[in-house]
Order: structure tokens, then C-alpha cells, then sequence
């Protein structure tokens, strides 16, 4: 009885011997399993990332031909076709008005100059975000508002397809303009110093005397007859003084500005050539002129209005213009601006020029 005893318990403890063994192994084999499975989700990512620092690294030993990927900002590809076409539109407009192409050192000029851009423009959009700096859709309104004023809806048209733009497009480039002009107001203008001599002094020479806007109907001196078809038209103006200059000036002016009737907006004193200057200051409002003769031609001018303020008025005015002057120190603030952009900001170029 005793013997049966003992090998009853000498089986169950074999079983359970085996069964521990068999729950090890099964155990065993899932930790396996597991591991094997994590292998292959790690050797994908690897193989991913070598695929992806492949791309981004794709780079043509022939450096006449442009790799797919140009340059990297942060996680931002800028790819060849973002310069492609204004390439392409380069070269069409070069070789229209020139008998040699556009040479291949020429080429990588534009490329590098134009990739330069994209570059500073995405390192702006960085900053732009990281700063909540906004434009609104009536500040983009506003501008397209003023540029529509000087064309007619036809002209208008005939300019965006002369710059191979869409109306979308030209809204995007104001964007940019307009929060370009934010970012370097913040980090570039307000950091250049004006002296309030140099401030005084700017004044004296340019809005002393006020600013004007005039129109004007050019004859251009190497045109036949033109100072005598300038006194013909003149002396109809004077017999009818009713006549409308805009339209006579679109109709007769061989200057730039006849499309928008003469118009040449605003100008201030030092702006145009000294006898033109000289004839538009001495004229009262709504007053036409007689010939003015200067090395463009022969012109017929009528003041359209005439505002004179006073220094501390346009004082910021006055700032503003001398800071965005300064070419030397505009260039001095913004390399150290870009160099902050640049140390916060991962940059990578992959073309050899």
C-alpha cells in the first residue's frame, strides 16, 4: 500500500514537472516570437530611414545636372521644380533679347541666388509660426485693391499673363511681401539708429517744400516733331481747358505712364530731373504747364495736388525711409539675423554651387 502511495506521488510530481517544463518553453517561445517580431518592425524603420537619408542625400555627380532635392530646412524639402520654372522664364526672356543664351555659369548664378531665397523665405516661415506673426486677408485685400487702381480690369489681366502669374499667385506673393516686411520691420529696421540731425536734415531736402502728385503728357526727343506736336497739343489744352489731361495724356504721351494717364503719383523734391522739378513745384493745383523741355523729351505737366507737413508730423515717415536706404547696415542686421535663424534652424544643401 505503502509502495502504491509513493508512486502515485512520484507520477503527479513527473506531471507537474512536465507541465512547468512545457508552460517554460511555451513562455519561452512567445518571448521568441516577440523578439523576432520586434526585429523586423526595427530592421523596416532602419531600412526606412537609410531610404529616407538616401533621398534627402541624393546628390548628381554631373553638377550640371540639378539633383530632385536642393536643399532641406528642418524638415522642409525644397525641391528642383521650385526654381525650374522661374528658370525656364528666365531663360525665355534672356534669349529673347539676347543673341547668346543664357550660359550654364549664368544658370547656376540664378539657382544659387534664387535657392538663397527660398531658403531666408522658409527660415521666415519658421519664424513667422514660432512668433504667432499674422497678415490679415484685409491687409492682402488692400494691396491688390492698389494695384488694380492703376489698370484697367483688360491691363490688368495683360499683366498677370505678361508675369506668367494667376490673380491666387499674386495674393500669395503679397502674403509673403507683406510678412517679409513684418519680420525685417521687428528684426532688421527697428534695430538701425537714425540721428535726429540726420532726420532734420532729410527733411530740408525733400519734404520742405511738401510732395506733389502730377501728370504729365511726353514727347520723346528723338521722335520726329516732337516739340512741335507738344506746342500743337498744348494750345488745344489752353482753348479747352475742360479737356480731360488723363485721356489726352493716353492718348498722345510716348512716356511709361500713359496707360495710367500720366500719372506719376507722389514724388517729393530730388526725385525728378532739376527743370521737371523745377516746373511741377512752381505750379499752383489743377494748373497745366507750358513745354518743359529735359533730356527724355518735351512735356506737359498739370499739378493734381500739393501736401506740405510739418517735420514732426512725418518725423517716423522720414525714419522709416532712411532705415530701408541704408543698404550697408540693412545688410549688416539682416546676416545677423539669418545667423540666429541659422543656429536655430537645421539647414542642408545638396548642389555643389
Amino acid at each position: 500500500m505503502t509502495k502504491k502511495i509513493i508512486l502515485s506521488l512520484l507520477s503527479i510530481l513527473i506531471l507537474t514537472s512536465c507541465s512547468k517544463k512545457v508552460e517554460r518553453d511555451f513562455y519561452q517561445e512567445s518571448l521568441n516570437e516577440r523578439k523576432k517580431e520586434t526585429q523586423k518592425i526595427e530592421k523596416k524603420l532602419s531600412k526606412e530611414k537609410e531610404k529616407e537619408k538616401e533621398m534627402v542625400k541624393e546628390i548628381v555627380k554631373d553638377d550640371s545636372i540639378l539633383p530632385n532635392i536642393l536643399a532641406k530646412v528642418d524638415n522642409d524639402i525644397i525641391y528642383k521644380k521650385e526654381i525650374e520654372k522661374e528658370l525656364k522664364e528666365v531663360e525665355e526672356q534672356y534669349n529673347k533679347n539676347n543673341d547668346i543664351p543664357l550660359s550654364e555659369e549664368q544658370k547656376k548664378e540664378f539657382i544659387k541666388r534664387k535657392l538663397e531665397q527660398i531658403i531666408d523665405l522658409k527660415l521666415i516661415t519658421f519664424y513667422v509660426k514660432d512668433n504667432n506673426i499674422k497678415v490679415s486677408s484685409n491687409e492682402i485685400d488692400s494691396e491688390i485693391d492698389k494695384l488694380k487702381s492703376k489698370y484697367s480690369e483688360e491691363n490688368f489681366k495683360k499683366m498677370l499673363e505678361i508675369n506668367h502669374t494667376t490673380e491666387k499667385e499674386l495674393k500669395d506673393r503679397i502674403y509673403q511681401n507683406i510678412i517679409t516686411k513684418k519680420v525685417m520691420n521687428r528684426e532688421v529696421y527697428s534695430k538701425i539708429e537714425i540721428k535726429e540731425e540726420e532726420l532734420k536734415s532729410h527733411y530740408n531736402a525733400f519734404y520742405k517744400d511738401g510732395k506733389v502728385k502730377a501728370r504729365h503728357i511726353l514727347f520723346k526727343i528723338k521722335n520726329k516733331d516732337a516739340k512741335k506736336r507738344a506746342e500743337a497739343l498744348l494750345q488745344k489744352i489752353k482753348k479747352d481747358p475742360s479737356l480731360d489731361f488723363a485721356k489726352l495724356a493716353k492718348e498722345y504721351s510716348e512716356g511709361p505712364s500713359s496707360v495710367q494717364g500720366g500719372d506719376l503719383g507722389w514724388f517729393t523734391k530730388n526725385k525728378m530731373v532739376p527743370a521737371f522739378e523745377k516746373a511741377v513745384f512752381a505750379l499752383k493745383i489743377g494748373e497745366i504747364s507750358g513745354i518743359v523741355e529735359t533730356n527724355f523729351g518735351f512735356h506737359i505737366i498739370k499739378l493734381e495736388d500739393k501736401v506740405v507737413k510739418p517735420f514732426e508730423v512725418i518725423k517716423d515717415q522720414i525714419l522709416d525711409e532712411l532705415r530701408v536706404s541704408n543698404k550697408k547696415l540693412i545688410m549688416e542686421k539682416f546676416n545677423e539675423f539669418k545667423q540666429k535663424l541659422y543656429s536655430k534652424y537645421k539647414v542642408e544643401k545638396f548642389i555643389k554651387y
